[in-house]
């Protein structure tokens, strides 16, 4: 020490000040840094590593005690668990060291760039936040900040979560049956911060027949499964994805563009062909009636059938100038579908019609039965599809029915609540009246008027109306009653007492109240069923389609037995009937 001291025989290394740069301190010998400050100013002699008695950096970390602590360069791992006091590593060499400090579920991290010898602080700080995930029970998920990365499953519920113990920036993502949620990103910044998100996985749900085949393809991947009724596919992209269902012969598809990672839902409906028998035989009105083809099993009854193909898509609207102007609410046609108040007794607002899309019906008969048939085939073979015809047989995508008696407004015809409906008008004339409308515009005719007969049978399987769905407008009265009296009582409606009027399909006094001008329909001296479509006239002349009666005579009274061809539709064949047996109606 003596040479140390040379020419300063007062002062000593031995201390806290030193002399010249050098001190004895702490039982460490240690030199000044000119760089350092404060206390960092002294680097002690790293006398592990180095070489002899070499100067050495030195890392002073402060973190929570119980802390497990590493200090690695990637080759050389130091380690120490922390006490109260600081913990010291002192460094073999220069370079990137990374400290790290864990507390349980805790982590921190710093690193530090060594290329001095002396002492580098560094204070460990632990984070805690909460992420809670939502996503598909069962997926896979992970969340990432770049340098860690957590993994779990979503439970039962679908609800996963993760504790956080860096901020920044995390990505997430969720895995199931073979396909990656959407990635999103979350800022964690908040010491004890709950956050949340949710995963979202493109899914398509399909709706097709028990027992068809459904694939579900973009061109490079495909899913395919047989469906019970509904089937969910978890698709790996947007794009454009072409959905088929096949079942006995029929194919049904649609093409679904998706754009987001979103629940998507298909519906593929096969043509459906519904149908009754009746047999000829058996006078019940009821019981004669079964189910065939596709109705078998089906209920009877408007809330039976009302979400099926054939008529699910059958809705009141105001139609004006021969275009909707909007559809109405079905349970009250004094509100539009969607709310708000609907103009419907005013012809400047337009008619309000019941809209049916194209359908083709088809009565047969053996001579034991009838089989009455309706279908939304649009081409199905031995259908009849005039009711749709405007120019041509079935050129109309949809036709539109008076949901009211007309009433004649300046010699013209409309469909409108709170009238009163027309009454002692010629055939010719109410024909006029309907055409002076405009292009389209006409009179019920024999084809409508007989597919809406099919509907009736089909829905009710009962051939006396009055009885199956309620008697109409008819017992004792004396007078006729003002349009819109079944507004707000359904599609369908009728009750027993015939004080009340009835509708069906939306079609107020389908019978009762008032009778109807059926245009369309001829029967000549020889007793044959003329038939039309467009061009009609009084005298039947021209008209297309004829249909041999069979009857020698004329004939009228409570109808036995029906035509049942498509040309003959309903009309008499015999009188065998009564009020309360057979067709229960009179011709």
């Amino acid at each position: 020490m003596g040479d140390l001291t040379h020419g300063h025989p007062s002062l000593s290394v031995v201390g806290e000040a030193g002399v010249h740069g050098l001190r004895y301190w702490n039982d460490q010998f240690q030199v000044k840094i000119p760089s350092g400050t404060g206390e960092d100013v002294w680097a002690t002699a790293n006398g592990g590593g180095g070489g002899g008695s070499a100067i050495g950096p030195q890392i002073f970390v402060t973190v929570d005690a119980g802390s497990a602590v590493t200090c690695s360069d990637g080759v050389t791992e130091l380690t120490a668990v922390a006490g109260d006091d600081p913990i010291i590593f002192s460094l073999p060499n220069y370079g990137t060291w990374t400290v790290t400090g864990t507390l349980g579920d805790q982590t921190d991290t710093e690193v530090l760039e060594v290329d001095t010898a002396k002492r580098y602080n560094v204070t460990l700080a632990y984070f805690s936040a909460t992420l809670n995930i939502t996503t598909k029970a069962g997926a896979a998920v992970i969340a990432t900040n770049g340098t860690k990365s957590l993994t779990g499953i979503a439970d039962e519920s679908g609800a996963l979560s993760f504790n956080i113990a860096s901020p920044g920036t995390w990505t997430l993502r969720a895995s199931t049956e073979g396909v990656d949620s959407n990635q999103p990103t979350v800022e964690i910044e908040t010491e004890g911060e709950t956050y949340e998100i949710t995963l979202s996985f493109i899914t398509v749900t399909i709706t097709a027949d028990p027992g068809s085949t459904v694939t579900c393809t973009d061109g490079n991947t495909t899913r395919s499964g047989v469906s019970v009724g509904a089937m969910t596919f978890y698709l790996p992209n947007t794009g454009v994805w072409q959905i088929t269902a096949t079942k006995d012969g029929q194919t049904a598809s649609e093409t679904l563009t998706v754009g987001s990672y979103a629940p998507y839902t298909v519906t593929l409906n096969f043509y459906k062909y519904v149908g009754v028998k009746v047999t000829i035989s058996n006078n019940n009105s009821e019981s004669a009636v079964s189910y065939v083809e596709d109705a078998v099993g089906m209920a009877t009854g408007f809330n039976a059938w009302k979400n099926h193909n054939i008529f699910k898509n059958i809705r009141p609207c105001v139609v004006k100038n021969g275009v909707v102007q909007y559809y109405l609410n079905p349970d009250d046609l004094t509100q539009k579908v969607n709310g708000g108040a609907a103009t419907i007794n005013s012809e400047s607002a337009g008619d309000v019609m019941i809209e049916i899309p194209k359908l083709g019906y088809k009565m047969t008969t053996d001579g034991n039965s009838h089989t009455i048939m309706v279908t939304d085939d649009p081409n199905a073979p031995g259908y009849c599809y005039r009711a749709h015809g405007l120019d041509a047989e079935g050129d109309c995508d949809a036709i539109y029915i008076g949901a009211y008696l007309a009433t004649n407004i300046s010699s013209k015809l409309y469909s409108l609540s709170g009238k009163s409906p027309t009454t002692d008008i010629t055939l010719t004339a109410a024909r006029q009246a309907a055409q002076a409308r405009g292009v389209g515009y006409q009179l019920v005719s024999f084809y409508p008027l007989t597919l809406l007969q099919c509907l009736y049978l089909i829905m009710f399987k009962n051939r006396n109306g009055q009885t199956a769905l309620g008697k109409g407008y008819t017992n004792g009265n004396s007078a006729k009653i003002n349009t819109g009296g079944t507004n707000a009582k359904g599609m369908c409606y009728g009750e027993t007492g015939g004080k009340q009027q009835m509708c069906f399909l939306g079609i107020e006094d389908f019978w009762g109240n008032l009778f109807w001008w059926i245009d369309g329909i001829f029967c000549d001296n020889s007793r044959n069923v003329k038939t039309a479509f467009k061009d009609f006239k009084d005298d039947g002349s021209s008209y297309p389609f004829t249909k041999a009666s069979g009857l020698s005579q004329n004939l009228g009274g409570w109808m036995g037995d029906i035509q049942g061809t498509n040309e003959g539709g309903f009309t008499i064949k015999t009188s065998t009937g009564s009020a309360t047996s057979h067709w229960a109606d009179y011709a």
